[in-house]
């Protein structure tokens, strides 16, 4: 007893000199509802005999844990590293009989290594090696594959990068561990592993990451004035690895993965002696990132990190608390309040429901009557728990956690078994409760009934289910679905093109302004914010361009379009700039200016010969694209590398004119690669088929070409300056895309688009684009993971539906406004078009939303683990 009030008394002092932190026995209270994340600092005094009385305090941590897990809802513990002291056997054992107490009581956990878990024999005197830890001796993936949170790791057999999956309610969370100092290999399978999981809120746990004042290790910047950096000699790998060449300190990692990826929330290191330091870092997105440090292990006294994740869906409550002398540190360092701001309001499906409601008012006993039972069930459309009533005279409330934040719209998954025809439910602070009807055709046992209850503000609130009242026709309740209801804005921004060809139309220009006319008539005030202005034709530029050429090109100008010839003829001989003065003027305008080009427009059979006529085109007939005939297509195919180099030329030429972002149009035209040699060739190595065999929808060539498009487009990004967005024209559909071999899905995910316009048209059956806003899927593009990182815009024709019904275009725009579009865009919208539309964002209040159906059934397959839909159970009872 006397050694660890002497001990105690150090730690009281060594506080002091460190600014005052404070110890308490108390702190804010557990608040019920909420679940907890443990984060455990370097342990590696905790594993070395001579420390006492370190080898008592590892095993007293984890069993505090164990012990702990029910009354703080203990979902995941984090290891900082620095596991051992010195990656000897003795310490390893030490610290896996530590971590085995959590294996026993069910806990995941998710070690990141330190640079003392790489040692040699002695750990200060040799450099560590990636080759010499114990870590996957003692720590296995065998042992990991037992956690229900495992998730993977990034080498088979290997456990120094991992992954851990869980939830709680209706929000899922991922973990993911790096070793010390990250290789850039390991840091791109994380960049997949967050791409994969981008609905999930995400935690990073890494070794050497902030430093003790709160900033990130930053080499580049600091070098050796922050100590113990993974690029120190000391602390660097030694041959055969790449010394400091392939190791990433905090800086690094923020820049190449944690700022990109906007799932990421905290980040969790340790590493610097007796730090508590935190900064709080805004990713590239806008979103907040939590950056902690947290490391007391000398003098060893079992300090841990507790965050409490409040059930309102944002606060986390963090504490600072020693299970070895079950006490507090309180100071603001150690005790604070973080908030997670809510990401953009999306839909929310609450399937198992037994994770989200109140655990005593669920049945652990089947003899316990009057609470709720868990029954796991399997539908047509997905599998979750439903609550089902438990029998007894007087069912208790129970109450289903919701996490929500704004306006919903409320749907119920009823489940009536037998003859049960209502629930009863009401949300925190409702003064009484509402019958919902469970009505069904057919066979009640087989369907699920989806009805819909009614719009309400979910800040703060959840769901209280009473039951039928009928303890004789027992009902159940299978999932809640919200639908989220978006806050309309005051005015929402109109966003016009301008091909650049109808400008040059008509009388002779004397002068660059004669350029502007259209845009000049547009009077301030509207609700333009935007100009997508086209450079021409592909490489058939309207400007002097190096790259390309500018028309006229040799050959007979189209008839009709004379006058586009002649005065692109003056502008020429001036040698005056289209593409500068429009982006003067639209400065001018305080106009957004994104140059568009047209990805597929290089050359056109008689009688537009004269008109798209790419000498590029001409001299390469190789390139062409090919059908699976051999015949050639009036397209070049982005397989080859010729064609995109010579492109990302004439990017990189529009870009250097600093247009505030360049959008790639692929609606005019494709497709943009098809069946060429390079193409087949690379398909059947990667799959062992011919694609000319296959049904050119077939899964594994839309895929194959997106994969070959992709690389493209990253190319372009990464060619633009980084203030400059990169925005794409799509087609309507998730299948139009895909099936063109643009990956939509993956350029916002993964965050190499800005801006997304698909564009309210379909393919008749010569591939020719045809006006039809009805076909624009929004849905598909709003829910695309990544979609809060960009700005949706939907882009719409003024063509034959604008002409023939414009109301109905009208409630169209409106309806896209109203499911979250961040503005609209208007193709051709000049002149009367302009009139029509330019105040359009403004009147979002004239459009009623239309009322949602009052129920559907989606069919049940198994219940209880039991199949439902043949060999029915009515056989038996």
């Amino acid at each position: 007893m006397g050694r660890r009030i002497l001990n105690c008394l150090a730690v009281c002092i060594l506080l002091a000199c460190m600014g005052g932190a404070a110890w308490a026995e108390e702190a804010p209270a557990f608040v019920p509802g909420s679940w907890t994340l443990v984060v455990l600092p370097d342990t590696q005094r905790y594993t070395v005999e001579e420390t006492d009385p370190g080898l008592k305090i590892f095993p007293a941590i984890t069993q505090w844990i164990a012990d702990n897990k029910s009354a703080r809802n203990i979902q995941l513990v984090l290891h900082e590293g620095d596991v051992t002291g010195g990656n000897l056997p003795s310490t390893w054992e030490v610290a896996s009989d530590a971590m085995a107490i959590l294996d026993d009581a069910g806990i995941g956990y998710c070690i990141a290594p330190g640079n003392h878990d790489y040692d040699g024999s002695n750990p200060h005197q040799n450099s560590p090696s990636r080759d010499a830890t114990l870590l996957n001796e003692y720590f296995p993936v065998s042992r990991y594959e037992r956690m229900p949170t495992f998730g993977g790791t990034f080498e088979p057999g290997n456990t120094e990068n991992s992954y851990h999956l869980f939830s709680t309610g209706n929000t899922e969370y991922i973990a993911l561990a790096m070793e010390w100092g990250p290789r850039d290999e390991v840091i791109a399978w994380a960049d997949m592993i967050l791409s994969e999981h981008s609905d999930r809120t995400a935690f990073i746990v890494t070794h050497a990451y902030t430093y003790s004042d709160g900033t990130r290790y930053d080499w580049a910047a600091k070098g050796p004035s922050q100590d113990y950096n993974p690029h120190c000699e000391s602390y660097a790998f030694s041959a055969p690895h790449d010394g400091t060449e392939n190791v990433n300190d905090g800086e690094q990692l923020w820049q190449k993965l944690i700022s990109k990826h906007s799932n990421i929330r905290m980040v969790f290191s340790g590493h610097v002696r007796w730090a508590g330091a935190r900064q709080t870092a805004t990713g590239k997105d806008g979103r907040q990132v939590h950056e902690m440090v947290a490391v007391y292990h000398d003098p060893p006294e079992g300090w841990i990190r507790l965050l409490e994740f409040r059930p309102d869906g944002r606060t986390v409550q963090v504490k600072t608390y020693s299970p070895y002398l079950d006490r507090y540190m309180t100071d603001d360092a150690q005790q604070f309040v973080l908030d997670l701001a809510p990401s953009a309001t999306k839909d929310i499906l609450i399937r198992e429901l037994d994770k989200a409601a109140e655990r005593d008012g669920i049945q652990t006993d089947p003899a316990e009557l009057n609470l709720w039972k868990a029954l796991p069930y399997e539908s047509e459309e997905f599998s979750g728990v439903m609550l089902g009533e438990g029998g007894g005279t007087e069912q208790q409330p129970i109450t289903i956690r919701l996490g929500a934040q704004g306006a919903y719209r409320i749907f119920l998954g009823l489940y009536g078994g037998y003859d049960a025809n209502l629930l009863r439910v009401k949300l925190t602070g409702d003064p009484s409760s509402d019958a919902v009807p469970i009505q069904v055709t057919g066979n009640r046992t087989l369907v699920i009934s989806e009805r819909y209850w009614k719009e309400a503000d979910l800040t703060g609130k959840d769901l209280i289910l009473e039951g039928s009242g009928d303890e004789q026709r027992p009902g159940a309740l299978a999932y809640v679905r919200l639908e989220s209801i978006r806050e309309r804005k005051d005015a929402y921004p109109l966003v016009i093109t301008n091909d650049g060809h109808g400008v040059f139309l008509g009388e002779d220009h004397t002068r660059p302004e004669d350029l502007l006319k259209s845009l000049v008539q547009i009077p301030d005030g509207t609700c333009m914010q935007m100009l997508l202005w086209g450079n021409g034709c592909a490489d058939n530029c309207n400007y002097p361009t190096k790259v390309g050429q500018f028309y006229p090109n040799a050959g007979q100008q189209f008839k009709a379009e004379s006058s586009l010839a002649r005065n692109l003829g003056i502008w020429k001989e001036n040698g005056w700039d289209s593409l500068q003065t429009a982006r003067d003027y639209a400065r001018k305008r305080n106009w957004e200016f994104q140059v568009y080009i047209r990805m597929e427009a290089f050359k056109a059979p008689f009688p537009f010969d004269g008109q798209e006529n790419s000498t590029f085109f001409n001299e390469h007939p190789e390139f062409h694209c090919l059908d699976r005939d051999g015949q050639r297509v009036v397209r070049l195919s982005y397989a080859y590398p010729e064609v995109q180099q010579y492109m990302l030329h004439l990017i990189r030429e529009i870009a250097d004119y600093n247009p505030d972002g360049i959008c790639l149009c692929f609606v005019r035209g494709v497709p943009l690669v098809l069946y060429e040699p390079i193409m087949v060739e690379g398909f059947m190595k990667d799959y062992g088929v011919d694609p000319r065999e296959l049904d050119e929808l077939d899964p594994r060539w839309m895929d194959y070409q997106g994969r070959v498009l992709t690389a493209f487009v990253k190319q372009v990004k990464e060619s633009l300056d980084p203030a400059q967005r990169l925005s794409v024209i799509v087609p309507a559909n998730e299948l139009d895309c895909r099936r063109w071999g643009l990956d939509v899905a993956t350029w916002v995910r993964e965050g190499i688009v800005n801006d997304l316009f698909p564009t309210g048209q379909r393919f008749d059956e010569q591939d020719i684009h045809r006006d039809d806003p009805d076909n624009l899927d929004f849905t598909y593009f709003a829910n695309l993971p990544g979609r809060e990182n960009i700005r949706l815009i939907p882009l719409l024709y003024t063509w034959t539906k604008f002409q023939s019904d414009f109301a109905a275009w009208e409630q169209l725009v409106y309806s896209f406004l109203d499911q979250g579009a961040d503005a609209y865009a208007v193709w051709d919208a000049e002149g009367e078009n302009f009139t029509k539309v330019k105040d359009i964002g403004r009147t979002l209040d004239r459009y009623q939303r239309p009322e949602p159906p009052a129920s559907r059934e989606i069919k049940l397959r198994s219940l209880q683990g039991f199949r439902m839909d043949r060999y029915h159970y009515f056989e038996i009872v």
